[in-house]
């Protein structure tokens, strides 16, 4: 009977598998229906858990919908249809799809920008005039530049785009202090010029909804395993965070960038050189040991000046290299405004005006 009961189990073995797999292979379809369906749901909490669960599967069929979702729709307003358009764009970035700008655009004045922000990058040379844009509203602060103004940068600046090396060019002149001293006195240095600042706040979620995400912009660290959004002299990786339950935090940490470093760093790349020699800042100083009158003035028009070639020979590179244009090249202007700080203790000898620089842009002809 032992004998038998054995047969009979190692008979039926072929077919237990063979049920097993065909419900293994099953459970995706049966997945993807209802996930579809939620989709197809009027209520927002389905259409946000459908949209949730399309990116945790990676159900790409769902793809059309979500997009179809993104469509603008008047009777969607309010915090719960806030709460599904952050699901929608969290499926299309788990699903690397690639989503029409149009219906992304509307998201950059949200708090869902940097997801949008995400989508647009995926497609740099089609988003061209739209990652531009964006980069000129990232402008307002003359010393600074925000994460992710230094995002989209990375991308205009990796893709080549033609436009944005004048925009790169374009800058306010550079305000060069010399500080006059006796030889044997030390020499005058700027500070850090990097700026973190952070924020909070809490976010009530209404019962019946999926997880809320964040996604983060963030310099790439040696280890980083966030992912890559554009690479560049910072390069930017995006975070993704869940946070579930009704009170979820939404503290935020705000990083800014030298504008003028960035913008060097920007220029080495296009140009090809390192970015030790694109100095271009925003602000310099400089110490002089005054000996002689004629042996100040040297100094003095040596450190205006080489910031003015360094300039001009970027621009020429940039311009050699059809990232600018010859009437883009000669709309250029730059300067380097001069404030001398005379801190001698002995002023017995004047110090001799700086005369006019002899540096200028040299530009083909046409």
């Amino acid at each position: 009977m032992g004998l038998m009961e054995c047969n009979m189990k190692t008979a039926w073995m072929p077919v237990l598998i063979l049920l097993a797999t065909t419900a293994l292979a099953e459970e995706p379809a049966r997945d993807t229906e209802t996930i579809l369906a939620r989709l197809q749901d009027p209520r927002p909490s389905e259409i946000a858990w459908g949209a949730y669960l399309a990116g945790e599967k990676g159900v790409k069929d769902a793809i059309p919908h979500l997009v179809r979702h993104l469509r603008p729709d008047p009777i969607r307003s309010g915090e719960a249809w806030a709460l599904v358009d952050r699901a929608l764009l969290d499926a299309l970035i788990r699903l690397d799809a690639k989503v029409p700008a149009e219906v992304l655009v509307p998201r950059l004045h949200t708090d869902r920008r940097v997801l949008a922000l995400i989508l647009i990058g995926r497609e740099p040379t089609r988003n061209r005039g739209l990652l531009l844009d964006r980069y000129d509203r990232g402008l307002e602060d003359p010393g600074f530049l925000d994460i992710g103004t230094v995002a989209v940068g990375n991308l205009l600046a990796g893709s080549r785009a033609p436009g944005f090396a004048v925009r790169v060019m374009r800058r306010a002149p550079t305000r060069l202090t010399i500080h006059v001293r006796e030889p044997g006195r030390g020499t005058v240095g700027l500070g850090s010029s990097f700026s973190v600042g952070s924020g909070d706040g809490h976010r009530r979620i209404p019962e019946g909804y999926p997880p809320y995400v964040v996604y983060e912009f963030r310099e790439a660290g040696p280890r980083s395993r966030d992912k890559l959004f554009a690479h560049g002299p910072h390069p930017i990786v995006y975070r993704r965070t869940s946070r579930r339950g009704t009170r979820i935090g939404t503290g935020f940490t705000r990083i800014r960038y030298d504008r003028a470093e960035v913008l060097n760093g920007w220029i080495a790349a296009m140009i090809g050189t390192k970015p030790s020699l694109v100095r271009i800042p925003r602000r310099e100083v400089s110490t002089v040991h005054f000996t002689r009158a004629d042996g100040y003035l040297a100094e003095a028009v040596r450190a205006r000046d080489a910031i003015l070639k360094t300039y001009w020979f970027a621009a020429r590179r940039l311009l050699d290299r059809k990232l600018l244009t010859l009437a883009e090249a000669k709309s250029l202007e730059f300067s380097v405004t001069v404030a001398i700080e005379d801190e001698r203790e002995d002023r017995s000898v004047a110090l001799p005006p700086l005369p006019a620089t002899t540096v200028a842009p040299d530009w083909p002809d046409e």
